[in-house]
């Protein structure tokens, strides 16, 4: 399985051609090139161009899904404001997390030599 990735890793950095992948999609794999690129993406943005808003209405009638939920007034930076809590909040948790982490280090490392001192002057226990 690894040689499977990591041949396909090499397909996409080396830009080697490979049989297709996603056939029958505007998107359907000609080998990993900058000229494929060149190909397809003037063809999704032509399809995305093409939405309107009566489309996004016909959607969300279909799925009736009720404008309370998807008009929002953005919180900070366009964010919900439960969402930048959230983030705030994992970034805050991943902060004090890596205090922790370099404060058990450099205990480590002090207690290391400690013993290390201790067992070079023949006590032991």
């Amino acid at each position: 399985m690894g040689v499977i990735i990591t041949s396909f890793i090499l397909h996409l950095l080396i830009g080697l051609p490979s049989p297709s992948i996603l056939t029958g999609s505007p998107l359907s794999y000609r080998g990993y090139t900058h000229r494929t690129m060149a190909i397809v993406m003037p063809q999704v943005l032509h399809i995305a161009q093409k939405q309107s808003p009566k489309d996004i209405q016909w959607f969300k009638d279909k799925m009736k899904i009720s404008p309370k939920y998807v008009e929002r007034r953005p919180g900070i930076l366009g964010m919900s404001w439960g969402h930048f809590f959230t983030m705030v909040f994992l970034l805050l948790f991943a902060a004090g997390a890596l205090i922790v982490f370099i404060l058990r280090y450099k205990r480590t490392k002090e207690i290391l030599k400690l013993i290390k001192e201790e067992t070079k002057n023949g006590s032991k226990g």
